[in-house]
């Protein structure tokens, strides 16, 4: 596992706890997934990719489904195991899931994709372990997330202080390459709202969405903080509530 993969895997085990009281954006982006999904899932083999605390696998449990959660942090599948959301849990990687070739109905990933080095590849694999005429359910976010995080940090110094996201572009193009029966996008802006600067940030700690390539180590200065935290008041809505955005990119495809 490169470097980069191992801090997210770390980062996500440790937010396993107290994922579920914290995935606004993603309990969000899950009801949307499903509200797009037109397959019955009774009787069929889900493959959660990205499993997460496994909320998702509880929800296609509740279908009649068979779940195999996948995910790369331990911690995750451990807490989603305890929680008996799913039927078999498995340490895997999007870009090479450990599954046969056509054995899986659907393939289900909610916010996870955006953390491959390689999305298309991770979007190969979905293809290869799909049935004919199986389904993939996915969201992931892409450049434009973030903000207005990013141009608030700009603002103070010239460190990367959140994950870079692919253009929206080139996430379709890697879709739209594969030789699907048909394929729907769309994309959606979410925002959340915060009430100060350490609850918004907090919020990403608890997600394990705190992971940046390339951020040197250590603390940020208090004169940087001051102008970051200046920068950010500037979005403050009428109460002074903080928004963060999410880009979001879904799609309901058919082998």
């Amino acid at each position: 596992m490169f470097a980069a993969q191992a801090d997210i895997a770390r980062r996500f085990s440790q937010a396993a706890a107290g994922y579920d009281q914290a995935t606004t954006i993603q309990q969000r982006t899950r009801a949307h997934l499903y509200a797009l999904n037109t397959c019955a899932a009774h009787g069929r083999i889900v493959a959660d990719i990205g499993s997460g605390s496994g909320a998702a696998a509880a929800y296609w449990q509740q279908q009649g489904a068979q779940i195999l959660a996948l995910d790369v942090a331990s911690g995750m599948l451990q807490h989603s195991r305890h929680l008996r959301r799913g039927h078999a849990w498995l340490a895997a990687d999007a870009e090479a899931l450990p599954l046969a070739d056509t054995s899986v109905d659907i393939c289900f990933s909610n916010l996870a994709l955006q953390w491959c080095a390689n999305q298309a590849q991770a979007w190969h694999e979905i293809f290869r372990v799909l049935k004919p005429g199986g389904s993939a359910l996915v969201s992931s976010l892409a450049a434009g997330s973030m903000q207005p995080l990013r141009s608030a940090w700009a603002a103070a110094d010239h460190q990367p202080h959140s994950h870079h996201f692919v253009a929206q572009a080139d996430l379709q193009t890697a879709v739209a390459a594969l030789p699907w029966q048909s394929l729907h996008s769309e994309a959606h802006t979410e925002t959340l709202h915060f009430s100060d600067l350490k609850a918004l940030l907090q919020s990403l700690r608890q997600v394990g969405a705190n992971h940046v390539a390339g951020r040197p180590q250590g603390l940020t200065g208090k004169q940087k903080w001051r102008l970051f935290a200046e920068a950010y008041a500037q979005y403050g809505n009428e109460q002074g509530r903080l928004p963060l955005e999410y880009r979001v990119v879904y799609w309901c495809v058919r082998k």
